[in-house]
């Protein structure tokens, strides 16, 4: 088994989406009894985990160069926007001058550098849709790791507690309650509550992540519609 994955995953998305409210960890010693199906299924997931860690690398790679890439559209949209100004400037100076010469090429200068304008809001727009839709993606994948996460400690918390209950005997009665209960041995309830917990924050933020990939679709058929690129 991958003793050293979750330590390792917990400290890319951060102790937080792991431990937050989370059963205390288990103990390798109490999985020493786990059948050879059990330790199949803990493969399993601890597999999904590798995959699922490394297409949220893949992600936040991404997700580095696109926030470059509006960072330098920005600039780019406000040298075109201060160029326009000069260049309106200029026209007055034409005008006023009544250099009709001058004034033609001005105006043709202003039609083209409005032109760059439009393409650059687009492209920015689009940049700024895909910076987010990737943020959201990381936020999805690192909720998908705590749920992957807290289902591993699920199926060994099953796991320990038969352990438990086979080696420690009986369970004792509590003589206030009549119930039996023995705080000593593991809550599987308590992993189970917690994975339920993991699962719903991955729904909420597959609901944001489908709503962030809508409007980066959109602005990218709004792109490719200018003829940006072509």
């Amino acid at each position: 088994m991958k003793t050293y994955l979750i330590p390792f995953v917990c400290l890319v998305i951060g102790f937080s989406g792991c431990f937050a409210s989370s059963p205390e960890p288990l103990k390798e010693t109490l999985l020493i009894e786990k059948s050879a199906d059990q330790e199949k299924n803990l493969t399993r997931i601890e597999d999904e985990i590798v995959v699922i860690n490394q297409e949220n690398n893949k992600v936040k790679e991404s997700l580095k160069i696109t926030s470059q890439k509006v960072v330098i559209s920005e600039k780019e949209l406000s040298g075109l926007e201060k160029e326009a100004s000069l260049l309106m400037e200029k026209k007055k100076l034409y005008v006023i001058s009544d250099n009709t010469t001058a004034l033609g090429e001005v105006e043709k200068a202003m039609v083209d550098n409005q032109q760059k304008i439009n393409i650059e809001k687009l492209k920015l727009a689009f940049l700024k849709a895909k910076k987010d839709y990737e943020d959201a993606d990381v936020e999805l994948k690192e909720s998908e790791l705590s749920v992957k996460i807290a289902e591993l400690n699920y199926e060994k918390a099953k796991i320990a507690r038969a352990y438990q209950d086979r080696t420690m005997g009986e369970i004792p009665t509590n003589p206030k309650t009549g119930k039996k209960e023995d705080k000593s041995r593991i809550d599987v309830s308590a992993y189970e509550k917690y994975l339920t917990s993991r699962k719903e924050k991955a729904a909420n933020n597959r609901q944001k992540y489908l709503k962030n990939e809508d409007t980066f679709k959109m602005a990218e058929a709004k792109l490719v519609e200018s003829g940006y690129g072509k």
